[in-house]
This record gives structure tokens, sequence and C-alpha cells, in this order.
């Protein structure tokens, strides 16, 4: 089935790397953090292993996100967002398919998602600020921007071509294979490569006291 394939597609690209650096950050963390901060690495490490990293209590209660970006003290801060795309994907079946109008009419289906768009982006500036940042529900918006930009063409399609099928369904083909064609490019698997490692890299470097100064003198960036 489409979801089927989906869903594998989708595993088969996250799941393998994701695993693999969750393993070495926590081999890293133990050969050079001390026991308290192993003990907390390890709990974050299941958490992002999890895909639940967006929901691991905070330290404190003023200790939010861009804090720990600051302190930069927890190898798997940036999984949040990993988390968030995969609970979407969870959630995604139940808004597109399940609970989705059963009817071929492309007004209907963007008036649909126009809704649940509407009051996820009503929850993300009226709740509680780190709250809505963390939730999933508050960036349905975000992830339902693509499938209403497609099916808003398919209502203009629709008004143009209500007598020739054959078109509508040949241009959404055409829309698919050139989909299909731009997943496919390398340049997606590079950059969630660097997505993984860029932070660990960054702990790295804060936990052996490497400066913003030096950091950019290891990169070159600094005039001697």
């Amino acid at each position: 089935s489409t979801y089927s394939n989906f869903y594998f597609k989708r595993l088969r690209r996250i799941m393998p790397l994701a695993i693999f650096i969750v393993l070495l950050c926590v081999v890293t963390i133990a050969l050079l953090e001390d026991g308290p901060e192993i003990s907390k690495g390890v709990q974050s490490a299941v958490y992002s292993l999890c895909f639940m990293k967006n929901f691991q209590p905070h330290p404190t209660a003023d200790e939010d996100y861009f804090l720990q970006l600051e302190n930069g003290n927890d190898f798997f801060t940036h999984f949040w967002s990993l988390c968030v795309e995969m609970q979407f994907y969870v959630l995604a079946p139940f808004l597109l398919h399940i609970c989705k109008p059963h009817t071929d009419n492309a007004l209907r289906s963007f008036a649909f998602m126009t809704a649940i768009a509407a009051g996820s982006f009503a929850y993300s500036i009226t709740g509680v600020p780190q709250e809505v940042f963390d939730s999933p529900l508050a960036r349905l918006w975000q992830f339902l921007a693509g499938a209403m930009v497609l099916h808003s063409d398919r209502v203009l399609l629709e008004k143009k071509h209500k007598s020739n099928r054959n078109l509508h369904l040949q241009i959404l083909s055409d829309r698919s294979v050139l989909q299909v064609d731009c997943n496919r490019s390398c340049l997606g698997d590079v950059s969630y490569s660097l997505y993984l490692i860029h932070w660990p890299i960054v702990c790295i470097l804060d936990i052996y006291e490497i400066t913003d100064w030096q950091r950019r003198r290891l990169c070159g960036t600094v005039d001697t």
C-alpha cells in the first residue's frame, strides 16, 4: 500500500543512521564525561532512541531548548526536531486518511486540512511557549503546508478540467514522478547526516573547553 511503502522508505532512511549516531554519542559520553553526566547522557539517549526527546523533562523549569543550546551539555538536544517529525508520521494516517472526509472533492479536502492547520497555528501562538515549542500538535500547520499546496493545485485543476479527468490524472502522475526523483537525491542524505552529527561535535568541543575564538581558528576563519 501507499502508506506501507512510505513508512518503509522513511524508516530505512532515518533509523539506521540515527541509531548509529546515538550509540556513538553514548560511547563518547562514557569516555569523556564523569558519573552524573554519563547518567544524564544515557537518559537523553533513551528518549532519543524512542523518538520522544521533545517530551523529556527539562532539568529546570527555566531551562528551555535555547538555554540547552547555549550550555552545550546534552549530545541529543537537536534530536527534538527529528522526534517531532516521527511523531507527525504517526499522526498523519489519522489526519490525512482515517479522519479525512471520504470525498474526491479537492475543495473539501483542502478545507479539512486548512481547518486542522488553523487550529494548530492558533495553539502554537496561544499555548505555553515551551510546551508548544516541543509539541507536534503545534507543528501540524508546518507539516501540512505541502499537502495544502498540492490540494490547492487540485482545486484549480478541478475547476479548469472538470470535463477532462485524464489530463488531471496525468498532471498528478507527473508531479509524483518528479517528487520520487527529488527524493532520490543524495542532497537529502548529506544534509540529514550533517544534522545528526553537528551538535555532538559542538558538545565535544565544549567538553574540551574550546572557546568560540578557538573554534573559529580551528576552522580557519580567524585572521592571523
